[in-house]
């Protein structure tokens, strides 16, 4: 009986304990089914800034290396012990200043047997031209007097042709006058020959002509004057006829006189071309006599080719000995090295008492007063920049400090493999305390918008009919599509879409939908943004 009590008695507490959490529980759902209702009813609290006029200014930025514009490595240029090399790497130097000798002994000595073997040869040249002088002296005399003689037969030769050439052409030119006398005497007569006929035949005329009219006259039927007109026109054409024939026999006796006159200038041409070749051939033996002359007197120099050859190879020893004496000269002074920058060094592969071969490397010196840094730059950003352009230079090197350099050189040609272009900023280092090597970070200004409406950066919201910002009018925010130029820096251009002092959000703890109640509150650029939605 006692345990069936106890049974129940456990039964009703945990029944009651039961009730008791359901009750809890249901007072809890209540509660937050009113906190969620009051928070959605409850205006959301978002970051908001203003839309403004200012002044953009993009830029780019690249790395890059320091370089010294001169770097120069000095190396040995003969064979030998180093004997002096004082500076060490950090050390200034200046042009010209002696840096480094070379032990010069054993090039001294070799210049002593070089100059001795000069006079030699030069000795040697001096004998052998003496001898061959006398010789030649001669031998050339003999030459000289049969090629001036030479010269005179060639131009008598070239005056007996010149000769010859002009008398014919007067002959010829002669026989073609008498031709044409003959031609001219030839028509004259054919010409007298026309007139007799056409005389004869108005002779023939005017007596038919009297005939007539003396037959007429008898009969009655013409005048006395117009006989007497008859017969003077028969006496007139019979005049006629013989000044024609006259004039006939002229002309064949002037014809004759022509054709004689011809025969004596052709007897004439050929008087002078006869002539003429006579004295071009009597020219052309003279001229072959003197040749032949020539050629004996050049006979004599056979052996002048062997004293020439002997004097030349003599020359060409002195020639010789001459240069091996100047690039020993040359080597002596090549033993000492001299900078040839003003700079510091800074590197040092040799020391003094070390033996160095020709072309060994020894020292390394940059120059400081101006360096440059290299950057590369991609092709959308190369044309922005130019030449005489300033960059901002900032190098971890020396935190803190920012240098000002101008674009002194930019390589025309990009890399087509990263499509990139060199461009080479240059800056002063009065103090060299910019080092080769160093890195940096160039800043360049690619372009400078006046005027231009802005929003932060985080106003913008890709959504996916493009761009677009969240504007609180009145504590309502509005969706407004926009259209932005530029990268997306810390401000962004907006063309259209937003005007001046409008609010956009750039912040907001949960998504903000169109039409919906928010509070604004101060833009800090430091905060992070939530999620924006449409």
């Amino acid at each position: 009986m006692k345990r069936l009590i106890l049974i129940v008695i456990s039964v009703i507490i945990l029944a009651s304990l039961l009730a008791w959490r359901f009750h809890l529980k249901s007072q809890q759902s209540q509660m937050q089914a009113k906190g969620a209702l009051a928070r959605k009813n409850a205006p959301a609290v978002v970051t908001v800034a203003s839309a403004a006029i200012r002044d953009i200014k993009r830029t780019y930025q690249a790395v890059g290396s320091v370089e010294s514009p001169y770097d120069v490595k000095l190396a040995a240029q003969t064979t030998g012990r180093i004997i002096y090399l004082q500076v060490r790497e950090g050390d200034h130097v200046t042009r010209g200043e002696v840096l480094v000798r070379i032990d010069p002994s054993l090039i001294e000595s070799q210049i002593a047997q070089d100059e001795a073997g000069v006079a030699q040869a030069k000795e040697r040249l001096a004998q052998a031209a003496i001898t061959t002088n006398a010789n030649r002296v001669t031998i050339y005399s003999q030459i000289s007097q049969q090629e001036a003689a030479l010269s005179t037969a060639q131009a008598n030769l070239q005056q007996a042709k010149q000769n010859y050439i002009s008398q014919v052409a007067a002959a010829e030119a002669a026989v073609s006058d008498s031709q044409s006398k003959v031609d001219s005497s030839a028509a004259a007569i054919h010409a007298a020959q026309a007139a007799v006929l056409s005389n004869q035949a108005q002779l023939e005329y005017a007596n038919s002509n009297l005939t007539r009219y003396q037959s007429l006259y008898k009969q009655g039927f013409v005048s006395t004057q117009q006989l007497d007109n008859a017969r003077t026109q028969l006496t007139v054409e019979q005049a006629a006829v013989k000044a024609s024939q006259e004039q006939l026999k002229s002309a064949e006796s002037l014809k004759n006189s022509a054709q004689e006159e011809w025969k004596a200038s052709e007897d004439q041409l050929k008087i002078t071309q006869t002539q003429g070749k006579t004295g071009i051939q009597n020219s052309q033996n003279s001229l072959k006599q003197v040749v032949s002359s020539l050629a004996s007197a050049k006979a004599n120099t056979a052996q002048d080719p062997a004293y020439l050859a002997n004097v030349a190879a003599l020359r060409a020893a002195v020639v010789a000995s001459v240069g091996l004496l100047q690039n020993a000269q040359a080597q002596l002074a090549n033993n000492i090295i001299r900078s040839s920058i003003d700079g510091y060094v800074t590197a040092r592969d040799a020391d003094p008492g070390a033996a160095v071969t020709a072309g060994e490397p020894l020292l390394e010196i940059q120059s400081l007063d101006k360096v440059y840094v290299s950057v590369s730059v991609p092709e959308e950003v190369i044309r922005y920049l130019s030449a005489g352009q300033s960059g901002l230079v900032d190098m971890d090197g020396l935190p803190g400090r920012r240098f000002t350099g101008l674009i002194t050189r930019i390589n025309p040609a990009g890399d087509p493999a990263s499509r990139q272009f060199t461009v080479y900023i240059t800056l002063n280092n009065p103090r060299r305390i910019i080092k080769p090597g160093m890195f940096a970070r160039v800043t360049f200004t690619t372009e400078k918008i006046s005027g231009a409406l802005t929003v932060p950066r985080e106003a913008i919201v890709q959504g996916k009919n493009g761009p677009y910002v969240v504007v609180v009018e009145k504590g309502i925010a509005r969706i407004r599509t926009v259209k932005t130029v530029g990268d997306q820096t810390a401000l962004v251009q907006v063309v259209s879409g937003l005007k001046a002092g409008e609010q956009v959000v750039v912040l907001s703890v949960s998504a903000i939908r169109a039409g919906q109640h928010v509070k604004p509150a101060a833009f800090s650029p430091l905060a992070s943004s939530a999620g924006l939605s449409e």
